[in-house]
């Protein structure tokens, strides 16, 4: 069975928002192996609608039970631990306009709110599930009304009386900003073990280096330099704490080909080597996974 990744956008005037639907169609397990450290420039949201799942925000483990939403605030790092054989969750992403990760004292949150608004959202999902499957201008209407219900509900539990958001203009028809991050956020997290560069990302994404380079500045605030040693540290980091894999086999997983190489990177973004890193963070007793 294949996964199906829909790409599907809605922007709702007035309050700045731009959301993107993910993975809601077929539901099914996912292998432990496709988990990785990241972060992301938009707000995700995991609604559990069967099974369990663990997963690590700020470094602090969340333990997630059937019919629960958690909703992990933007540049925040996290990754899922494991998850219940039976589990079925939908993934959703979107971003809002003039609000900034430094407004969010934690790096997630946990939607809580009374039976019958979850019913509500459960079934604004199940309604996406059932429409999304034919596309036709009618089902991609339905699509847009239920995301939009779930957005609002998700509004109101990350700003009670809708404080700090402002209205914002962003983009018309397409997207564009959206689409960007979630197009960097996959491209660092898939080939930051190999040899890339400013000019490889710039051919992933069809545009110049100039304006590459200025598209990372607005979304991450950072260089490509900077992402990718962003997107190698969080990597470097599960390894030495969640497996058994040697240096150098962690050093090749993170794009270095030489241990020497890897340590020295290590040390200037911690202050420490890796070793050290894994001796006082490995938890005693862990066999990874």
């Amino acid at each position: 069975m294949n996964t199906k990744r829909t790409e599907l956008s809605l922007l709702l005037e007035g309050i700045g928002v731009e959301a993107r639907i993910e993975n809601l169609h077929p539901l099914r397990p996912l292998p432990l192996t496709s988990f990785s450290s990241h972060t992301h420039t938009a707000f995700e949201v995991y609604f559990l609608k069967k099974g369990s799942m663990r997963i690590s925000v700020s470094e602090e483990e969340r333990f997630l039970k059937e019919g629960e939403v958690f909703i992990i605030f933007p540049q925040t790092e996290h990754f899922v631990l494991e998850t219940s054989r039976d589990v079925e969750k939908f993934n959703l992403r979107f971003l809002l306009h003039n609000v900034n990760r430094s407004q969010f004292e934690r790096g997630g949150l946990l939607y809580e709110t009374g039976e019958a608004v979850r019913k509500e959202l459960f079934f604004c999902i199940e309604g996406i599930s059932s429409n999304i499957r034919v596309q036709t201008p009618m089902n991609a209407y339905r699509v847009k009304s239920y995301l939009g219900v779930l957005i609002s509900h998700l509004l109101q539990g990350i700003f009670p009386e809708l404080e700090g958001l402002k209205p914002g203009g962003g983009e018309t028809g397409r997207n564009a900003r959206l689409e960007q991050s979630i197009v960097m956020d996959d491209f660092f997290l898939k080939y930051y073990d190999t040899h890339i560069t400013l000019e490889t990302l710039a051919e992933h994404l069809h545009y110049s280096k100039t304006h590459a380079n200025r598209l990372l500045k607005q979304i991450w605030g950072m260089s490509f330099s900077e992402k990718l040693n962003q997107t190698r540290l969080q990597a470097a980091k599960k390894q030495l704490t969640e497996s058994e894999a040697s240096l150098e086999q962690i050093a090749r997983l993170c794009g270095y080909s030489t241990l020497r190489g890897f340590e020295l990177f290590f040390k200037k973004q911690t202050g420490m080597l890796p070793s050290k890193y894994r001796q006082t963070y490995k938890p005693k007793g862990d066999d990874g996974f």
